[in-house]
C-alpha cells in the first residue's frame, strides 16, 4: 500500500510540475505577418547538436551531431545502447531543447513553431 501512495505522489508531482521546454514566441499557422503555412511534409536538420540531460548535466549523452533528412526519406539510426538514438527522436519531438545547436523542421528553429497548429 505504502507503494501505491509512494507512485501516485511522485506522479501528482510530474503533473504541477511546470514544463521545463517553453513555447515563446510562436508562429501560428494562418495569414498573419510573419506566419507560417502549416504543413506535416518537410525536412529536418539537426546542427551540431550537443545535449545532456538536466538531471545528469556532467554526462554529455550528444557531442556535436549533424543530421539532415529530407522529405520522404527513411533513416535508421543505429548504434551501441547510450549512445544518443532515443536522445536524438527526443530532441527531435522537443521532449527536451538541445544544450547547443539547433534542431530545424523546414529550416525553422522548432522552438519558433507553434505546438498548436494541429488541434
Amino acid at each position: 500500500m505504502a507503494k501505491v501512495f509512494g507512485s501516485a505522489y511522485d506522479i501528482s508531482k510530474m503533473i504541477v510540475t511546470p514544463n521545463k521546454v517553453l513555447y515563446e514566441g510562436t508562429i501560428k499557422q494562418g495569414t498573419e505577418e510573419g506566419s507560417i503555412e502549416a504543413t506535416t511534409e518537410g525536412s529536418i536538420q539537426l546542427e551540431d547538436i550537443k545535449f545532456h540531460y538536466p538531471s545528469k548535466s556532467d554526462v554529455q549523452v550528444i557531442k556535436g551531431i549533424s543530421i539532415e533528412v529530407d522529405q520522404n526519406q527513411v533513416v535508421a539510426l543505429v548504434g551501441q545502447s547510450g549512445c544518443g538514438k532515443s536522445s536524438i527522436i527526443q530532441l527531435v519531438e522537443r521532449f527536451y531543447d538541445p544544450t547547443d545547436g539547433k534542431v530545424l523542421y523546414n529550416k525553422t528553429d522548432i522552438k519558433q513553431l507553434d505546438n498548436t497548429w494541429y488541434h
